[in-house]
């Protein structure tokens, strides 16, 4: 479990790096704005992102309240906070168990 933490922990580093060559190359505009989850996820797989909303809303009780309740925002949050939140929540826990 600490070993995926410390490896989402470096995925969230690598994300900021490539945030901020774009943002110094010019790609993002003129302010520093991080990308969110659901835009890293379309880069990365849009197909599959695609496919999350109609598989929540139909697979699992109460899912189109559950998608735009739960998922949805957390799809546009900053995905390299979010990364490296979850890496560090492994870390930790793979200490204490």
């Amino acid at each position: 479990m600490r070993f995926i933490g410390a490896l989402l922990v470096l995925v969230s580093l690598g994300m900021l790096g490539a945030e901020g060559f774009w943002w110094l190359t010019g790609g993002s505009g003129a302010e520093f704005e991080l990308a969110s989850l659901g835009q890293w996820w379309s880069w990365v797989h849009e197909s599959s992102l695609q496919l999350v909303a109609p598989a929540i809303e139909r697979h699992l009780p109460g899912g189109p309240w559950l998608y735009e309740t739960f998922v949805q925002p957390v799809l546009l949050w900053p995905g390299v906070i979010e990364v490296f939140v979850v890496g560090v929540v492994l870390i930790v826990l793979g200490k204490l168990l």
